[in-house]
C-alpha cells in the first residue's frame, strides 16, 4: 500500500478544468506562466469532464460552472461518488457568504472568486488542495494499513472487496476470496513468545507481498489470518486461476523461517470461495472461504480446499453443536467405544483401540468426524484428549476387576496435545489418580505430531515411557517418518493405515508397501497392527506376511465398553 502511495506522489500532477463559463484562457494562461509542473486538461461541459476524469484520473478538478449554480452540489456529488479523494476547486464569479456556504455543503475543497482572481491565488489554492489530498491519503493509508506487516488491514480488505464486487457485477467478471492462517499458531506463541510469533507473521506477509500482482489484493485480518482477493476475467476458469495463486503461496512458504539459531517450518491452512458461484455478498464470500480453510486445517499440513455445499452443511452442524460441547464434556455425555485387535498367531483378542463417541441427548450417538473438528477449533481438543486417557484408565481397571487381562488398549494422542506444556505432568497425574496398569495403556500418535517439534515430542515420550506406558505410531505410511526418527522414539508398535489394506490384494504397489512396513517393523523389533481389515482375502494376505495384529469390521466394529467386556468374558469362558 505504501509503495503504491509513493508512486502516486512521484508522478506529475494533472489538473482537469471543466470550463462551462468560457474562462479557460484566463486559467490556462495563469497556470502556464506560473509553473510548468501541471498537466492541464480542458473540457467545456460537465458530461465531457466526468468522462475525461474517469479516463485520466486527474489530481485536481477546477469547476467553472456558474451557469449551473443550482445544480452545482449535484455535479460535485457526482464526482465524489466515484473518486471521493480528488479535491474540487470551484471558480465563482462573486464571493459571498451564501455562495461559500453552498460550496462547503457540497464538499468543495476550495473556491476562487473571479472578482479577485490572480495567478498567485490560483496556485495557492491548487497547492492547498494537493496537500490536503495527500494528507487525507496518508491518514486513510494509516487507517487501512496493518502496523506489523504493512499490508492492508481488515477495514481495507472489506472496502476493497465491496468495491471489486460492485465492479464485477457491472462488468460480468469473477473473483476469488482466499482465506489462510498458520497452523498451531497459538501454541507457537505460547511456547516461544509473542515476539517469535510476530517474526513468523512478518515473514509470511513479506512472502505474500512478493507474489502479489495486479490481480491480487492481500490483507492481514488479524493475528495469523490473511485474506487475498483475486480478480478473474469472465473468460478465465476461476478454479484454475485460484489454484495457480495458491500454488505460488504454497511454494513461497516451503522454506523455513530462520529465527536466531532455530528454524520454524510454516504450515498453513488455505480455503477459497468464488464469486458468483458461492455468493455475491462480501460477508458471505469471506465466511465461506473460512469454512473451506477450516476443512483444510484437519490435515495439519499445508493444504487448500475450495468451498462446497457439503462443507456448508458441516458448518451448519458446527454452529448447532459448538455451544453444546463444553457442557457435554462437563456432564459426561462422551463415551468410549472399543474396537478389538486380534493376535493373528493365536486368534485371540489381545488388545483394542479406544474411540470417542458423543452420546447426544437429542441426536443420539455422534461419531468423531462430526464434533472433533469443532473441538479443535474451540481449543477443547486438549481437555477432551485428557478425558479420553482418564476414561481409558478407568475402563482398564474395570476389566482387571472382572478378571480380564488385555495386553494393550490404544488411545489416540492428538498432535495438538504436544502444544500443551503440561502434557507430561497431566498424564502422570491421571495415571497416579487412577492407579491403572500402565503396561496396558498404549498412546497412539500420528506422524504429523513427530514433525511439529521433534525435540519436544521426543522429550515428552521419553519422560512418559518411564511410567511404563507404551507407544504406537498410527497411520504409518501416509506421512514422512524416517528410519532415524523411529530409532530415536520409544515406539513399540506400528499401525498400517487402512488405505493400504483396502487394495492390498488388487494393487501391487499397496501390497509391496505393506510387505515393506511389516519387514521394517520386525527388523526394528516392533509389532505391526493392520487397520481396516474388512475382507477374508485381506486377512489371508496379512497372515501370509506374518502381520502381528489386525483390527477392522471383518471381526468387529467399535462397540460400547459393556458389550466389549461381555465379548471378552464370553471368549474367556469358551477357552
Amino acid at each position: 500500500m505504501r509503495k503504491a502511495l509513493r508512486q502516486q506522489s512521484d508522478r506529475p500532477k494533472s489538473i482537469l478544468l471543466i470550463d462551462v463559463d468560457g474562462i479557460s484562457r484566463c486559467i490556462s494562461q495563469a497556470l502556464v506562466e506560473s509553473t510548468r509542473k501541471y498537466r492541464l486538461i480542458i473540457t467545456h461541459s460537465f458530461s465531457d469532464g466526468l468522462l475525461s476524469q474517469k479516463q485520466n484520473k486527474c489530481d485536481v478538478i477546477l469547476l467553472a460552472c456558474n451557469q449551473l449554480k443550482k445544480s452545482l452540489p449535484g455535479i460535485i456529488e457526482k464526482f465524489h461518488s466515484f473518486q471521493p479523494e480528488v479535491p474540487i476547486i470551484s471558480i465563482i464569479d462573486k464571493d459571498s457568504p451564501v455562495e461559500r456556504e453552498r460550496l462547503l455543503r457540497a464538499k468543495a475543497t476550495d473556491y476562487i472568486s473571479l472578482s479577485n482572481f490572480s495567478e498567485d491565488t490560483l496556485n495557492r489554492s491548487i497547492r492547498y488542495a494537493l496537500q490536503n489530498a495527500e494528507q487525507r491519503k496518508l491518514i486513510q493509508e494509516l487507517r487501512d494499513t496493518d502496523s506489523l506487516t504493512g499490508l492492508g488491514n481488515r477495514q481495507f480488505f472489506y472496502r476493497e472487496l465491496e468495491t471489486k464486487l460492485e465492479q464485477n457485477k457491472k462488468m460480468g467478471t469473477k473473483l476469488a476470496v482466499i482465506s489462510m492462517d498458520i497452523n498451531n499458531f497459538r501454541a507457537m506463541n505460547s511456547r516461544y513468545g509473542q515476539h517469535h510469533g510476530d517474526i513468523v507473521v512478518e515473514e509470511l506477509a513479506r512472502r505474500l507481498s512478493l507474489i502479489e500482482s495486479e490481480k491480487t489484493s492481500t490483507a492481514r485480518l488479524g493475528n495469523d489470518e490473511f485474506s487475498i482477493i483475486v480478480d478473474i476475467s469472465a473468460y478465465e476458469d476461476t478454479g484454475v486461476v485460484t489454484k495457480e495463486i495458491i500454488q505460488k503461496i504454497m511454494n513461497s512458504i516451503m522454506q523455513p523461517v530462520v529465527y536466531g539459531r532455530s528454524e520454524v517450518q510454516i504450515k498453513c491452512s488455505i480455503g477459497a470461495s468464488f464469486y458468483p458461484e458461492h455468493g455475491d455478498d462480501a460477508e458471505q464470500l469471506v465466511h465461506r472461504a473460512v469454512v473451506a480453510r477450516q476443512e483444510s486445517k484437519k490435515a495439519f499440513e499445508t493444504r487448500y480446499t475450495f468451498f462446497s455445499n457439503e462443507l456448508e452443511s458441516r458448518d451448519n452442524l458446527y454452529s448447532e453443536l459448538a455451544p453444546q460441547i463444553a457442557f457435554a464434556l462437563r456432564s459426561n455425555q462422551f463415551v468410549l467405544h472399543y474396537q478389538p485387535q486380534i493376535n493373528l498367531r493365536n486368534g485371540q483378542i489381545e488388545g483394542a483401540e479406544a474411540l470417542i463417541r458423543w452420546q447426544h441427548p437429542e441426536k443420539g450417538l455422534l461419531y468423531p468426524d462430526s464434533f472433533i473438528p469443532i473441538c479443535e477449533q474451540m481449543g477443547l481438543i486438549v481437555p477432551i484428549g485428557y478425558w479420553i486417557i482418564h476414561q481409558a484408565c478407568m475402563d482398564i481397571n474395570r476389566l482387571k476387576s472382572s478378571g480380564i487381562d488385555l495386553k494393550h488398549i490404544g488411545v489416540n494422542l492428538s498432535f495438538r496435545q504436544f502444544g500443551d506444556d503440561n502434557l507430561v505432568p497431566t498424564i502422570k497425574r491421571i495415571l497416579e489418580k487412577t492407579k491403572a496398569d500402565t503396561s496396558v495403556l498404549e498412546l497412539e500418535l500420528t506422524e504429523s505430531a513427530l514433525h511439529d517439534d521433534q525435540n519436544h515430542v521426543i522429550s515428552c515420550l521419553q519422560s512418559l515411557s518411564e511410567t511404563g506406558l507404551s507407544f504406537s505410531l498410527d497411520d504409518f505410511g501416509t506421512g514422512y517418518s524416517s528410519f532415524s526418527l523411529l530409532q530415536k522414539l520409544p515406539i513399540d508398535t506400528i499401525k498400517i493405515d487402512r488405505s493400504f489394506i483396502t487394495n492390498v490384494t488388487t494393487c501391487a504397489d499397496d501390497a509391496e508397501i505393506v510387505r515393506a512396513i511389516i519387514n521394517l517393523a520386525h527388523n526394528m523389533g516392533k509389532s505391526v497392527i493392520a487397520e481396516g481389515v474388512e475382507e477374508q482375502h485381506q486377512l489371508d494376505f496379512l497372515v501370509e506376511q506374518e502381520c502381528d495384529f489386525v483390527q477392522g469390521y471383518f471381526f468387529s466394529k467399535p462397540v460400547s465398553f459393556d458389550l466389549f467386556q461381555h465379548t471378552l468374558l464370553k471368549c474367556a469362558a469358551a477357552v
